[in-house]
């Protein structure tokens, strides 16, 4: 390499509004083997490249219009990282409930003035006015993940996650939680404008953008639109691919037709069409772009069972084209004849003077990086345990994997520790995750994570002891993670004081069909009853299911059989106050339209979910403390899952249970 092309790849950007056109990946038929392979999520929203010098932020689309008064949410937070004379490559989306890229959402929030939209970003091409472009993939990913860092979890600007390795793996899971598919980029590549083979693409469905050369009217006469005729360029000639005629709602509908109406022509912009196929069409000029979702070809070359899915304002006609996945072999062939070249070059440049320094995190290496669901990174702190398999999806509906729930149980270690560290403890272990084979497990065995170890639990009938599972530092409790245990449960006393619970636990189990503000009473009406016996200070918090669970904490003098029977006592009061809608047996036959008050979580081997747990069901929810004052403000139940976290994170420095264990008070009268 000479110095002159040295030097070009160590210039400063030239002007801070320049585009740098994308580099684009083919469309392959399946992952690529082998752990030279990053693997990430493909988004359903639009490319956008991002130009960035301190408050200075263009935001272009893949042609390179400048749509920054589009996303002006996005702009005010990329200045907010205060970047100096940067380039960034991601794709701007709108996230549904499941956390999801959305389409059809993100043509919504462009109508209106952008509010949630999230802008995912892959690549680094440009950072301190220097040229990165020619440095390895894996490389500018890591100095990305630093500069974003600052962003924090669930931030409007993201980082994109990937695996290395495990394509098929991903690209299984990705279609089984309903994504698009994944993009596979080699992980040691430089960033080349143009469709390369160093980037593929693998589609959960098949699903393009066609170009719009007709419409014809609906059969209710309103003002929206029938079906589309649709296209694709080849040779430069617009080959006629068949119609859709659903996809749209009343709004999209009416304003495609709007757009449409403006364009009509008498000539026909297809290049043949069958005459059948031309039946009550209305001609377009072929401007606008549209995608589609569809089951396969037909083998006359038309879209089968095609849905419209919006508009693509970011892609011109004329670059359409009908995409077919090529052979993946081949194409990975290809990537590492243009690899083998490229590293050919660096060792040449290598042997001259003035070779500029590779920027990555040191020690990077892409196989170590877990896969993470959209919405959900791991904090800055580094794990405390070694974990086998972090990728691991352990729910299918949310996609938090075995690594996420880890972090999320190093961020809430502080509030969550105080209840189970020092008690005898039940785990529900799902190694499979939920949905998977699960189990209960309260006796030590062997591969207990360190902090994790055994208390000695007396038999009362006379026999063998038997040692439980007990938590004895933080690392335990983060550990478990590792095993599997998507629950913990711990006992209502601690190991010092085993007969002797230092907690009382009223579980309410509503009727689903009965409102949240009913169950809300119940436990008002618990709190209540138990003031009038001495305590006065109780504590509530979400199962992580539909009911709630009332604790008070209670000095260690009493044992369990007292206990038990004082619980006993006053549920079945609070069942004679209003027997049409509490009752205290266990048959579920009795339960319709009542709350059942489990008042047995209050003898010897019972146990509770604990606080800021997550409990084994679709979406993982979480087991929240709440505050009284904001318990009566809720109108119905909140929902509160460890994908989320980002979302509810502050919740944690805010914790309401925070002063229960300097709580003295015993049961009078």
């Amino acid at each position: 390499m000479s110095n002159a092309a040295r030097n070009q790849t160590m210039k400063r950007h030239p002007d801070t509004a320049a585009f740098i056109p994308p580099e684009l990946a083919f469309q392959a038929t399946q992952p690529p083997p082998g752990e030279d392979w990053l693997h990430e999520l493909k988004y359903d929203g639009y490319r956008v490249q991002a130009v960035a010098n301190g408050n200075d932020v263009r935001l272009l689309t893949r042609k390179g219009l400048d749509w920054t008064h589009r996303m002006q949410h996005v702009a005010d937070a990329l200045a907010a990282l205060k970047l100096r004379d940067a380039v960034l490559d991601g794709e701007v989306v709108v996230l549904n409930a499941r956390g999801q890229s959305d389409f059809a959402a993100l043509q919504v929030a462009f109508q209106g003035d952008g509010s949630g939209l999230v802008y995912y970003v892959f690549d680094l091409l440009f950072l301190a006015g220097k040229d990165l472009r020619a440095f390895p993939l894996m490389g500018r990913k890591a100095r990305l993940k630093q500069l974003l860092s600052a962003a924090g979890k669930g931030a409007t600007v993201r980082f994109s996650e990937h695996i290395a390795g495990a394509g098929e793996e991903l690209f299984a899971e990705a279609c089984r939680m309903g994504a698009e598919g994944i993009v596979s980029k080699r992980a040691n590549s430089a960033y080349r404008s143009g469709r390369q083979p160093d980037w593929l693409k693998m589609k959960c469905y098949k699903r393009q953008e066609l170009v719009i050369g007709g419409f014809t009217l609906p059969k209710n006469h309103s003002r929206g639109i029938g079906s589309l005729l649709l296209g694709y360029y080849r040779d430069g000639e617009l080959i006629h691919a068949g119609r859709t005629g659903t996809g749209f709602t009343d709004r999209s509908g009416q304003d495609l037709r709007q757009r449409l109406e403006k364009i009509k022509t008498e000539k026909l912009p297809f290049e043949s069409m069958e005459r059948a196929a031309r039946k009550d069409a209305i001609w377009v000029e072929p401007k606008i772009v549209c995608e589609v979702s569809f089951a396969n070809w037909t083998t006359d070359g038309m879209v089968r069972q095609a849905s419209f899915q919006g508009i693509r304002e970011d892609k011109s006609a004329r670059e359409v084209t009908r995409e077919d996945a090529l052979e993946t072999e081949k194409l990975v062939s290809k990537s590492e004849r243009v690899s083998k070249s490229a590293s050919q070059r660096a060792r040449q440049s290598a042997e001259q003077p003035g070779r500029p320094e590779v920027v990555g995190a040191p020690g990077f290496s892409p196989a170590k990086t877990a896969a993470k669901k959209r919405g959900f990174s791991p904090g800055a702190v580094a794990l405390p345990i070694k974990l086998t398999h972090p990728e691991k999806i352990l729910d299918p509906e949310s996609g938090v994997t075995k690594e996420q729930l880890a972090d999320y149980l190093l961020a809430v270690t502080n509030v969550m520790l105080p209840h189970v560290e020092g008690r005898p403890l039940s785990l529900f272990r799902c190694p499979n995750g939920v949905g998977g084979q699960c189990f209960y497990q309260k006796h030590t065995g062997k591969g207990m994570p360190a902090g994790v170890s055994g208390v000695e639990i007396p038999d009362r009938k006379g026999g063998a002891a038997e040692e439980y599972v007990t938590i004895t530092a933080p690392e335990g409790l983060v550990g478990m993670a590792q095993m599997g245990v998507l629950e913990v449960h711990p006992w209502g006393a601690r190991n010092k004081t085993l007969e002797k619970p230092d907690r009382l636990i009223f579980d309410l189990d509503p009727d689903p069909a009965l409102p949240w503000t009913t169950v809300v009473e119940a436990a008002v009406r618990i709190r209540k009853r138990l003031a009038r016996y001495g305590l006065k200070t109780t504590f509530v918090k979400l199962s992580g299911g539909k009911g709630l669970h009332v604790v008070a904490p209670v000095t260690p003098k009493l044992e369990w059989p007292e206990i038990k029977l004082f619980c006993r006592r006053v549920a079945e009061q609070i069942e004679a106050e209003a027997p049409q809608l509490y009752l205290i047996r266990m048959s579920k036959a009795d339960r319709v339209g009542k709350i059942f008050i489990d008042y047995l979580r209050n003898e010897r081997g019972a146990t509770a979910v604990a606080p800021w747990c997550p409990r084994a069901r679709p979406g993982m929810p979480v087991a929240v403390p709440l505050s009284w004052d904001e318990l009566l403000k809720q109108k119905k139940m909140p929902v509160f899952r460890v994908a989320d976290f980002a979302k509810w994170q502050e919740r944690v420095a805010k914790d309401p249970w925070k002063k229960m264990a300097a709580v003295r008070q015993q049961i009078r009268g």
